[in-house]
């Protein structure tokens, strides 16, 4: 009965989690400044301008409701260490099927980073950190 407990709790994590893995993420990673223009440049070309950001986190926002607990996103993130406290979810930057980029956020809509992923040789979804690149010096 035990056994059936755990596999089926194991199951409903990887259903729910879809970014699996990391790749070589060491240490903190900086969390934009509030008050520079910023950007993040992902590995895969893709660029997300402050703006389009904070957009999508308040389009997130309308799903972190009780009254839509089967809705998929956003959700907790602490796959990476950030430099903030404090519960951070994600949330898909384009909608449709994955690999995705996601935004990184906490629960007062402050953009704390951004996530690319890819798929391995096994299939399974990899994700590393955006590079944060400011605009105005």
């Amino acid at each position: 009965m035990k056994f059936s407990t755990i596999s089926g709790a194991s199951t409903l994590f990887c259903i729910l989690t879809p970014v699996t893995g990391l790749r070589g993420v060491h240490g903190m990673i900086p969390v934009p400044n509030p008050n520079r223009e910023f950007r993040y440049n992902c590995p895969n070309g893709a660029s997300y301008t402050e703006a389009e950001l904070s957009q999508k986190v308040l389009f997130a926002r309308q799903f972190m409701h009780p009254d839509k607990p089967d809705y998929q996103y956003p959700i907790v993130f602490d796959a990476f260490r950030y430099g903030i406290t404090g519960e951070l979810w994600y949330y898909p930057m384009i909608d449709g099927s994955g690999p995705y980029d996601y935004v990184v956020f906490n629960t007062e809509n402050r953009v704390v980073g951004a996530i690319s992923s890819t798929y391995d040789a096994e299939g399974r979804e990899m994700a590393e950190p955006c590079d944060l690149t400011y605009l105005n010096r």
